[in-house]
């Protein structure tokens, strides 16, 4: 578990290992947005969640996928007007594995 007091050591620590260079003001943010969040699962352990059922969402939710419905396509003459380079059939792109 992360103690409050180091903080600051952990995230200079951790941009070490990651190989980032981070400017104090940065290192000042991370370490707010750390504490915070400590307090959050800290507040959390000290809860009566026994009788809480697990879920997904916050919230019930309902109907939140979209019917599957086939449509036309874009003819592929359209597709292919604005295209950069194109063939008859495809778009041309250049390559970039060697």
């Amino acid at each position: 578990m992360i103690k409050l007091e180091s903080i600051k050591e952990d995230i200079k620590k951790a941009a070490l290992d990651a190989r980032i260079n981070l400017a104090p003001v940065e290192e000042t943010s991370l370490e707010n947005q750390l504490k915070d969040l400590l307090k959050q699962a800290a507040f959390l352990r000290e809860q009566e969640l026994d009788m809480v059922e697990p879920t997904f969402f916050p919230h019930n939710q309902q109907n939140t996928l979209r019917e599957d419905n086939v449509l036309p396509s874009m003819p592929l003459d359209n597709a292919l007007e604005n295209a950069p380079e194109a063939d008859d059939t495809f778009f041309l792109v250049p390559k970039i594995v060697e």
